[in-house]
């Protein structure tokens, strides 16, 4: 019943942090606001606006009326990022509470000067080394012209911050509390740069083909080496053999690489070109911002271990998966380049000899297909939720459909709650709302860069 306005309230908040926002994005932020007061009743009606005292029948919210000059704002003035009081809060932090809490609250203004002037020389000297340390070497426009018979192991030569952005990204503090963002992206090109001595192959950092996303993996597998049948019992996936010789077979033949669909019979009695198998039991996962493609952000942790006392079916996490990396762009398409898959397995065949056979150089994922529910001429999102539905892929048997795929097809790690229906199943628990559901919604709120991915 209140779906509809809490949704179309959260839709409005997302599009107003957009870095971009075109034309299109203010007439979808002026459609939420105003699907939010076409359906507002319904939540007066079922008593969810409460107080201290019980029942609130009336919307006299200020921060709420505001929201009507939102639109004519950006319009006038841009995108709100640039007003937000964080930075003024933050500002504030960095010059006044933070240098008063080192003083000896006396004379405040020459220790604070003192203080900032300090922090400023470590703050040059960071940004110095760190730039040395990505063999960067600033130049004007005019030097660059000159440079043009440069030796191509020399150092990066740059003249727009821009250009400095793609090489090295901004350094943390060397003083203060805060946590350094990891960059895989800069140690997968030092790897394919040989620039990383001594580290073990396949590379266990590495980008998609697109360099849309960065992977990492741990220098060492979890535990010795599982052979295929052991993997295919360890992690209770009974097809794991099955979807091996069906991959092997797809790339020999130069096919496409599905998540699902129909195996070809004649590969049941084949023998697979390996026999064991290293497995992972994680990995991370980072991309770009969506409108900046320049910003590096937080990896994110995928998960992919067997079960346990603890996960009885396993702990793995919600993914989309590129289908097909030829087609270019930043949005999610369904159906065209990308499709939602549970991770359940992170593998790498190991190879009988000093050549690994075709497709098998680098890492493997074992993932098992949602469909999208579609009405009509393709996938659509629910009129209540604003989100896609998912379900279960099976194939004729009842079993659950699942493929091998190669790792750098992930592009997105998502969060898919169980859809409930008229009455939540009493079972239900973290542990095992991914392997008990048969629906899901992909929660298109669950990062500010997914959002976007999924409303163009």
């Amino acid at each position: 019943m209140t779906g509809n306005p809490v949704r179309a309230l959260c839709e409005f908040r997302y599009y107003g942090q957009g870095d971009e926002i075109s034309e299109d994005v203010l007439s979808r932020m002026d459609d939420a606001l105003r699907t939010f007061h076409s359906h507002k009743h319904v939540i007066l009606e079922a008593q969810a606006r409460r107080g201290k005292n019980g029942p609130i029948d009336n919307w006299w919210i200020p921060k709420l009326e505001f929201l009507q000059s939102v639109v004519s704002s950006i319009r006038a003035n841009g995108v709100p990022l640039q007003w937000s009081a964080d930075i003024t809060e933050h500002s504030h932090i960095t010059f006044i509470k933070e240098p008063v809490s080192h003083t000896n609250n006396q004379r405040y203004e020459p220790q604070i000067c003192r203080y900032l002037d300090r922090h400023d020389k470590v703050d040059l000297f960071d940004l110095a080394t760190h730039i040395e340390g990505a063999g960067v070497e600033l130049r004007d426009e005019d030097d660059l012209d000159e440079s043009g018979d440069e030796e191509d192991d020399g150092p990066i030569l740059v003249s727009t911050t821009l250009t400095l952005l793609e090489h090295a990204q901004p350094p943390a503090r060397l003083v203060g509390g805060s946590r350094r963002l990891v960059n895989y992206y800069t140690r997968a090109k030092r790897l394919l740069a040989g620039q990383i001595p001594k580290a073990p192959t396949p590379f266990r950092t590495f980008t998609s083909t697109q360099e849309n996303v960065a992977i990492h993996l741990t220098r060492d597998p979890v535990g010795p080496q599982l052979s295929v049948d052991d993997a295919s019992k360890t992690f209770h996936l009974p097809d794991l053999r099955v979807a091996l010789l069906a991959y092997i077979h797809r790339i020999r033949i130069g096919g496409d690489l599905p998540l699902g669909g129909r195996r070809p019979k004649k590969i049941q009695d084949k023998t697979l070109p390996f026999q064991n198998v290293q497995v992972w039991h994680r990995l991370r996962l980072q991309s770009r911002g969506y409108h900046n493609p320049v910003q590096v952000l937080e990896a994110h942790t995928v998960n992919a271990s067997p079960p346990d006392a603890t996960w009885k079916f396993g702990r793995g996490d919600g993914v989309i998966v590129n289908t097909d990396p030829t087609i270019f762009g930043r949005g999610v398409v369904f159906k065209v380049r990308h499709t939602v898959g549970y991770l359940r397995m992170i593998m790498r065949a190991v190879p009988q000899g000093s050549d690994p056979p075709p497709g098998t150089a680098g890492f493997l994922a074992y993932v098992q297909r949602f469909d999208v529910v579609s009405r009509g001429d393709g996938p659509c999102l629910d009129p209540g939720t604003g989100m896609y539905r998912l379900k279960r892929a099976r194939r004729a048997d009842g079993t659950i459909m699942g493929d091998i795929l190669p790792l750098d097809r992930l592009r997105a790690h998502v969060a898919l709650p169980p859809r409930f229906g008229a009455e939540a199943d009493r079972r239900l628990t973290k542990e095992n709302s991914m392997d008990i559901s048969e629906q899901f919604w992909l929660n298109k709120f669950f990062t500010k860069e997914l959002f976007f991915a999924l409303s163009q």
